[in-house]
């Protein structure tokens, strides 16, 4: 894993990745990933990591997701952008994508 984590930091340093938002879901792949780009951040002091979690209000699981991401951001003194929406079951997937990838452009554009 160290090796990784040397790979994907150069890769950072020559892209010049400085602000990274990562959209996390409170599942265990992007929990993984959040523990992995911590590591590059202890040792990439130039690199600046955010979160953002949507509730989509779905389940009754749903506030477990949401607490689990916000304690994240706390163990990590990391800030953590949040909404809660409800949207339609018809087509959820494609609908809730969409909806994501326009709020992490707008946080994108504001913080890079």
């Amino acid at each position: 894993m160290t090796e990784i984590i040397k790979q994907i930091n150069l890769y950072f340093k020559k892209k010049k990745v400085l602000n990274i938002i990562l959209s996390i879901s409170g599942g265990v792949d992007s929990v993984v990933l959040l523990h992995i780009l911590m590591k590059i951040v202890n040792i990439n002091k130039n690199v600046h990591l955010s979160l953002y979690h949507i509730n989509y209000n779905t389940n009754s699981h749903s506030s477990d997701s949401y607490n689990l991401c916000t304690y994240y951001s706390e163990i990590y003194a990391i800030n953590i952008y949040t909404d809660s929406i409800n949207i339609a079951k018809r087509n959820f997937e494609n609908n809730a994508r969409k909806i994501r990838y326009e709020k992490l452009q707008k946080l994108s554009q504001k913080h890079n």
